[in-house]
């Protein structure tokens, strides 16, 4: 099988279908946007022609970096405002980079692959930190979108990947879609590659991964999050379950999950 990445016709015919099915009104605005720490509005330019749009949230005398995958929502990167990541990372002595991926909030761009966002963002932060520790948190959306670039991470000292699912086959639950999916990836079998979270975190290079999940989460089952976990590098991974936790609750609702992301990030 020929491995190389995907055509740039290929590329643009999974990029029109993405808008069309995934992303579509993700750039309307929230109700009600949060207020923002002191922070700078950067923009990223990437490999493959997109522009994000990020928020750097700095303090002094970092320790480290941290940067914020956001799950699929229209708060885009403000969502991590908005549930008191900021606050708590730079309580931690750390700096965050806050990026909306394309096609969310204010990005824009061709087709790309949201690992290709997490991977510019993720080189923007190295760049940037005066060669302080890198950290890589995704959730949801950008769990999975963290987990596929995971083979390509060279040099962040973590990873945090909340509710990540193996692919979108699985993760659609009724069979038309599943159908659809199975076709699709007879289509596009590279970029099918490039969306197979449970494949490619088997190979990733960061030096601490940390998975949680919620255990009343209906959006992503615990099963699809352990499906994943189980083929990260087992030496380097740890498992932390919340009970009593929804979707994208974890994080406002378990002390011990804070603590893990602590343990994670300065260790």
């Amino acid at each position: 099988m020929d491995r190389g990445p995907p055509s740039r016709l290929e590329r643009r015919l999974v990029g029109l279908f993405a808008k069309a099915v995934f992303v579509r009104g993700r750039r309307r605005t929230p109700p009600e946007k949060p207020k923002h720490p002191p922070s700078q509005e950067v923009v990223i330019e990437g490999d493959v022609g997109q522009r994000l749009v990020a928020r750097w949230f700095p303090v002094e005398r970092p320790r480290g970096v941290v940067v914020l995958a956001h799950p699929d929502t229209r708060w885009a990167k403000d969502w991590f405002v908005q549930r008191g990541w900021i606050d708590f990372i730079h309580e931690a002595g750390l700096e965050a980079l806050a990026f909306d991926f394309t096609g969310y909030g204010a990005s824009e761009g061709p087709a790309t692959y949201p690992l290709d966002d997490v991977l510019a963002a993720t080189r923007f932060a190295q760049a940037g930190s005066g060669f302080l520790p890198v950290h890589v948190v995704g959730v949801s959306y950008g769990a999975c979108a963290v987990a596929n670039a995971a083979p390509r991470l060279s040099g962040v000292k973590s990873i945090v990947l909340e509710s990540p699912f193996p692919n979108l086959n699985i993760w659609f639950r009724d069979r038309l879609r599943r159908l659809a999916m199975d076709v699709f990836d007879r289509a596009f079998p590279k970029t099918s590659r490039f969306a197979q979270a449970d494949e490619n975190i088997a190979h990733a290079l960061p030096e601490r991964i940390l998975f949680c999940l919620a255990e009343e989460d209906e959006t992503t089952p615990p099963a699809l999050t352990e499906a994943v976990a189980r083929r990260a590098p087992q030496e380097r991974t740890t498992l932390l379950r919340v009970p009593g936790a929804s979707h994208l609750e974890p994080f406002t609702t378990s002390e011990e999950y804070r603590q893990a992301l602590l343990k994670t990030w300065l260790v």
